[in-house]
């Protein structure tokens, strides 16, 4: 599911682009703008971010996983303040799990999906473009 999301989502990117910095709505454009260009920088950085997290992990183990753990709190924290305004705290503490599975686990989807942007199957299944 993540795969072919992003896969998606880089197609839309492009989509987008084309559109986004004209006037495609009343409202204000700038929550979508930042949006497309947070979504660009998640794909320029997907390569050389993958290479030195490799290059960290290898020379500086400890460094690595320190700034790792530090940023991915930092981070939540964020996520859980915004979604405890609006809902209720012990649902919002499930963004520091989830962030701590994104990144060790899940890292390598947005590389990989760069890659086979040009295929319509999702991993070895050939499953139909409209599905």
């Amino acid at each position: 599911m993540f795969i072919r999301w992003e896969r998606s989502n880089i197609r839309e990117n492009i989509a987008m682009s084309k559109f986004a910095f004209g006037k495609f709505r009343e409202e204000s454009r700038i929550g979508p703008r930042i949006l497309l260009l947070d979504q660009w920088l998640k794909v320029f950085v997907a390569y050389p971010g993958m290479l030195l997290m490799f290059f960290l992990i290898c020379t500086h183990p400890v460094l690595f996983l320190s700034s790792a753990f530090l940023s991915l709190f930092i981070f939540s924290s964020i996520q859980v303040f915004f979604y405890t305004k609006r809902h209720n705290l012990p649902e919002s503490l499930w963004a520091y799990p989830y962030s701590i599975f994104y990144t060790f686990t899940l890292f390598w989807i947005t590389p990989y999906a760069i890659a086979t942007a040009s295929r319509k199957g999702w991993l070895t299944r050939d499953l139909p473009a409209d599905r």
